[in-house]
């Protein structure tokens, strides 16, 4: 599996088609983009082209609304875990919410995904934060992550992408890896928001969610509405739930007790 951009380039998908400065120019493009499409259709009373910072913020500014002052990942010398990072976006503004943190780590199964994020990385400022890593790996075995040994765990719009036999797996090596007293943080779709509750009935909104979310009717169903008993069977206490201004999009945080 390739792990690098060159690598990407020279697999039998892509081999002959593209430069190298021709896929940074699209990726950068991509990058500069869909954010404002995040923004322009979750959040459409506020700037596009803000839309990225404002989405996600949204979860960083909830996050830290419900985690208590005293929350061992405020303090310095944090251990935080992004899994299902992507290219990394959620990794690192992770690192700028806790910027006392001693480590922050990205986990995804995607080997193109963290080649382009590790890419993105090395060509932006910052990148040589030894603090920062993005690697290939599963969420729900997390090998080389000792028992106990983290303060926060992030997924970030993760959930809805996977079968509900896939996250439970996810959610009880959360629990193993986290600390006791630390905390598990999930931005995901709520679908018993106001939101989604008027687009039900439209079966043209349902259908285009479901070409592009295999596993949406295991989320909506089967898992958030069971979200807070599965976490629960885990060792992990609710702490809140909040509802961000897209009016579609939820932040839960949990303790490990």
């Amino acid at each position: 599996l390739p792990y690098s951009l060159d690598e990407i380039l020279q697999s039998p998908e892509v081999r002959g088609r593209y430069t190298i400065e021709e896929a940074e120019r699209a990726l950068r493009m991509v990058q500069r983009l869909e954010p404002k499409g995040v923004g322009a259709r979750n959040l459409p009373g506020l700037p596009a082209e803000d839309g990225d910072a404002n989405f996600r913020g949204a979860f960083e500014r909830e996050l830290l609304a419900l985690l208590p002052a005293d929350a061992p990942c405020r303090q310095p010398g944090a251990a935080i875990v992004d899994l299902g990072c992507g290219t990394g976006i959620s990794t690192r503004r992770l690192l700028d919410a806790f910027p006392g943190a001693a480590s922050c780590v990205g986990v995804d199964l995607s080997p193109h995904m963290v080649a382009v994020g590790r890419a993105l990385l090395d060509r932006e400022e910052g990148a040589s934060d030894p603090r920062l890593k993005l690697a290939l790996g599963d969420a729900a075995r997390l090998g080389d992550v000792p028992d106990g040994s983290v303060d926060l765990v992030s997924l970030c719009l993760v959930l809805h992408e996977l079968p509900g036999s896939a996250t439970d797996d996810i959610l009880s090596e959360a629990a193993r890896a986290l600390k006791p007293g630390g905390h598990l943080a999930i931005f995901e779709m709520d679908p018993a928001s106001p939101g989604f509750w008027r687009a039900r009935p439209n079966p043209w909104v349902c259908a285009a969610l479901r070409s592009t979310e295999p596993y949406l009717d295991d989320y909506f169903w089967d898992v958030a509405p069971l979200l807070r008993g599965r976490l629960q069977e885990r060792g992990l206490e609710v702490l809140g739930k909040r509802l961000i201004e897209s009016n579609k999009h939820q932040v839960v945080v949990a303790r490990r007790v």
